[in-house]
């Protein structure tokens, strides 16, 4: 890795290539230099596209385009998203591209990236298998990437494997296993999880298999790999494990593959192998390959699958004999036109995806790239579907469908059915003949007007429906029945005793009946009401998008209800919802009193939007809280008008003390965000936000905080600070800052302060050393510190602070003292608007002007970047300071030279 960041830092290399057979790990390192790069600030940006074995140069255009934060690009024309890229790329100064997988020359200029004489700042890493590619791009640099020692591998082993392999009797085979992996990690890893929880004869057999198969010369090591790879699927405990893993080889190289917990990629060497395997399971698999047309092959009928996903087939044939398909995948060729007879020969078809366009699988990755699509072409759904009398998954997600819908209620083995994103505006009264049906996927269907009453009650299988943010006209418990067309009521999912999971939208809470039950709910995302401009049920996803992976229960309240009028079912969801948006609910003051005293123990995401009757969070005053909020990470409140503060009295013990982030935004009544009695509960908070709140004079009380022994850092954990439009702020830290430990802050940021006179008070994190603290009892419930004469002067640690902006803070008269300056090793940006009485950005421990006594000193800031100043920013940085910057760009200013000379002398 030592030689590749060199050559990236290296003038005259522009191009990098890392070669390697696959499997060795080429992947992993460029992720880890990304990652590294990153850290350094090495570069204004770094992207990665995955090129794979069959390039897609729109594909790669995206995914950069994603890194770099470009918008909007252009759908049908390549060379104008070429312009696009290579403009943003110029843009920046120092750029990294990552070109992951190549398998043959690829034209630079065709993506759209500059490099050599077109841009000297940026550089592109690749990484391909063959030392020829890296030649034929050109590449200054080439680094060979080798397999792991003997040493290494084993502790990789040992780490995939398990503390079995340490057993006296296993020790010796596995390291014998281990060693038949030749010190590939793709090897290592496959094999290593593979004999896991069983006898020494199984791993005595792992290493026989591995000693009959060992290579003989350097060509046969790509089949070396593969045959390590066999072994590992061999070692699968069932044949449902073995039919997933052939059946992901089914996806695009590189796809995002998705699973209930949100998505995994397979790597490309088991790809391979597996769809050798499934080839030999009769699969034919041309995913993503450029097709136009159907394939030609001599005879389709010994196949079991056929993958043709990803391509561009128009057109498929009339008629098809499959007798032994059981999975067809076409999803993703548009537009797609399906002959009438088509299915007819498949009559033991299985798994059928017919579905549309979703774009790419990273607009998961960057989904602010993809604008909604325009209206994907008619889809005329073929009369043979109803031969399919064994299909058991059907998906027709963004599909505008014509045709009969009704003949998927004859599917009636039928158990997953799709129908997400798609121009559905009714479902057929058949559909209540799906008495098989597990999952309903009603996803995203906007223009679904009628689901008949009676079909949903019908499917009492149903475990998995989903039907958020699309149908919304639940008929009313009080309306009459007698008409046939009559939409299907809430309570009719009363009947559905096997939900694990359900996501609706409820746009009025009359509709719902009290006598609800939904025990063996895992999974939900409910909204109940809508917001003024948008649906509820759109807001909440939000969370549950960017949280998927961790969060699965999730509830929204909005509209003009009363909290204590809600049916016990609700509460009872609501007390174990880990997401809760409270949205324009009226009627309460704090959220304890009004839902419960008890519970929302299992609460990590809790947003409170325009409840203007709310007053505070918690009460305590009011009555005992039992309630904790333990769990709980984001805490976002915006728009309450009336809202005081979040804790009116003291919080139990551990309330709160695990938020991470804090959002508070336009709340008008707020003086102080986290007064004296509130300070120790936030000590994890990590992210704090405070926008247009009028009345706020300070961020943190800390004048009677009682700080124990033991504990004697404040807000050690805060890492990005940041404050916007607070008029009537005197204070960021209000009290004796002593205690005040900021050595994770990374980012500051205070704009429109207007009366706010210092940033980092100069006693901040200056802590007397302990044997001189005297700790005296002003009151029965505070403790205060007053401290002995020292001579020492501890220096506040800013050692990871990277980035401050402040802008228009009039009247801010200078921004640090010489001690903080020492420990700002890391600070790569300062940039200082329209702050007309700022005297100095620096300023010595003793609060004069300059230094004292010093003809010159020098102030070295190693790792600053960028400077920013403004017109209103005239006076000295520090008299008599000679100031040492390292790598820097000036912003603000034509050149850094004579004004820069004026600022700092």
């Amino acid at each position: 890795m030592k030689d590749i960041m060199e050559a990236m830092k290296d003038e005259n290399v522009s191009i990098t290539g890392i070669c390697g057979m696959g499997g060795v790990g080429k992947t992993t390192l460029v992720k880890e230099i990304q990652k590294q790069a990153k850290e350094m600030k090495m570069f204004d940006d770094v992207a990665m596209a995955v090129v794979a074995q069959t390039p897609s140069i729109t594909k790669i255009q995206y995914e950069i385009a994603g890194w770099l934060g470009l918008k909007n690009l252009p759908d049908n024309d390549e060379s104008a998203r070429a312009s696009l890229l290579w403009e943003r790329i110029k843009e920046r100064q120092r750029v990294l591209v990552i070109l992951d997988d190549l398998w043959g020359r690829i034209k630079l200029s065709e993506v759209g990236i500059p490099y050599g004489k077109d841009h000297s700042g940026c550089n592109i890493l690749l990484t391909s298998r063959s030392r020829t590619v890296c030649n034929q791009m050109n590449a200054h640099k080439i680094v060979e990437v080798g397999t792991l020692t003997k040493e290494e591998s084993w502790s990789l082993f040992r780490e995939v494997a398990g503390p079995e392999v340490d057993n006296l009797e296993i020790n010796p085979t596995a390291r014998e296993v281990a060693d038949g992996c030749g010190g590939l990690p793709i090897a290592i890893l496959t094999i290593g999880t593979a004999p896991k929880d069983r006898d020494k004869h199984v791993w005595k057999d792992a290493a026989d298999q591995l000693k009959s198969s060992a290579p003989t010369n350097i060509e046969g090591m790509e089949e070396f790999v593969v045959s390590r790879v066999e072994l590992s699927y061999n070692y699968l405990k069932s044949e449902e494990a073995k039919s997933i893993f052939r059946l992901c080889s089914c996806f695009p190289e590189d796809y995002d593959i998705p699973i209930e917990e949100g998505f995994v990629k397979m790597h490309d060497v088991v790809r391979y192998v597996a769809q050798q395997i499934a080839s030999k399971n009769k699969f034919l698999i041309k995913a993503s390959v450029g097709l136009k047309d159907w394939p030609s092959i001599n005879t389709f009928e010994d196949l079991t699958g056929i993958s043709l996903m990803f391509n561009d087939i128009h057109e498929v044939p009339d008629e098809l004999e499959c007798p032994k398909l059981q999975a067809l995948f076409l999803q993703e060729n548009s537009p797609l036109a399906i002959p009438d007879r088509f299915f007819q020969g498949m009559k033991d078809l299985q798994v059928l995806d017919l579905g549309g366009i979703r774009r790419f699988s990273f607009s998961v990755r960057f989904p602010f790239l993809f604008p909604p699509l325009p209206s994907s072409p008619l889809f005329l759904l073929p009369s043979s579907l109803s031969f399919l009398i064994n299909l058991r998954t059907l998906r027709l997600h963004d599909r505008r469908i014509l045709g009969d819908l009704s003949l998927i209620g004859e599917l009636s083995g039928l158990e997953i059915l799709d129908l997400s994103e798609s121009d559905v505006s009714e479902i057929p009264v058949s559909f209540g003949r799906l008495s098989h049906l597990r999952l309903l996927d009603l996803t995203g269907c906007y223009i679904l007007e009628l689901i008949p009453r009676g079909v949903l009650s019908r499917l009492r299988k149903l475990e998995e429906l989903y039907m958020s943010p699309s149908f919304r006209h639940w008929q009313f418990e009080s309306e009459s029945e007698e008409d046939s067309s009559s939409n299907a009521k809430f309570i009719e999912l009363g009947a559905l005793s096997r939900l694990t999971s359900l996501h609706i939208h409820i746009p009025e809470g009359k509709i719902m009946p009290s006598d609800m039950s939904f025990q063996n709910l895992t999974s939900f995302s409910i909204a109940i009401g809508d917001l003024e401009e948008r649906p509820l049920s759109d807001f909440i996803g939000l969370f549950l998008q960017k949280f998927k992976k961790r969060c699965s229960r999730a509830m929204g309240l909005s509209q003009d209800m009363r909290i204590s009028a809600l049916h016990s079912w609700i509460k009872n969801l609501l007390l174990r919802s880990e997401i809760l948006a409270l949205a324009e609910v009226n009627y309460f003051e704090n959220i304890v009193s009004d839902l419960a005293n008890d519970g929302f123990n299992e609460l990590m995401f809790l947003v409170i939007f325009r409840c203007n009757e709310m007053k505070y969070l918690l009460n305590s005053l009011e009555r005992t809280l039992r309630v904790t909020l333990h769990k709980l990470e984001w805490l976002f409140i915006r728009e309450n008008q009336n809202f005081v503060e979040i804790c009116h009295g003291q919080l139990p013990a551990g309330c709160l003390s695990n938020v991470k982030r804090l959002d508070v935004v336009d709340c008008g009544c707020m003086l102080k965000i986290l007064p004296s009695h509130l300070v120790q509960s936030f000590q994890n908070l990590q992210r704090l936000r405070v926008e247009s709140c009028e009345l706020l004079v300070s961020v943190f009380e800390i004048e009677r905080v009682n700080i124990a022994k033991e504990e004697t850092e404040l807000f050690s954990s805060l890492e990005k600070l940041t404050l916007i439009d607070l008029p009537r702020m005197t204070d960021i830290w209000k009290g004796d800052t002593q205690f005040v430990s900021l050595r994770n802050l990374k980012k500051v940021g205070v704009q429109d302060c207007n009366e706010l006179s210092q940033v980092f008070p100069a006693s901040l994190g200056k802590k007397a050393p302990a044997e001189e603290m005297v700790p005296y009892r002003k009151r029965r419930d505070h403790i205060h510190i007053h401290t002995t004469t020292s001579t020492s002067s501890p220096t506040p640690s800013f050692g990871n602070l990277v980035s401050i902006t402040i802008h228009g803070c009039g009247k801010l008269r200078n921004l640090f003292t010489t001690s903080m300056v020492k420990s700002l090793v890391r600070l790569e940006s300062l940039e200082v608007r329209s702050c007309p009485t700022l005297q100095e950005i620096i300023m010595d421990d003793e609060g004069e002007v300059g230094l004292q006594g010093a003809s010159t000193k020098k102030i070295t800031f190693p790792s600053m970047k960028t400077f920013g100043y403004g017109d209103q920013l005239t006076p000295k940085l520090l008299k008599g300071v000679e100031l040492e910057i390292g790598e820097y760009r000036w912003t603000g200013m034509p050149s850094p030279d004579a004004r820069l000379l004026g600022m700092l002398k």
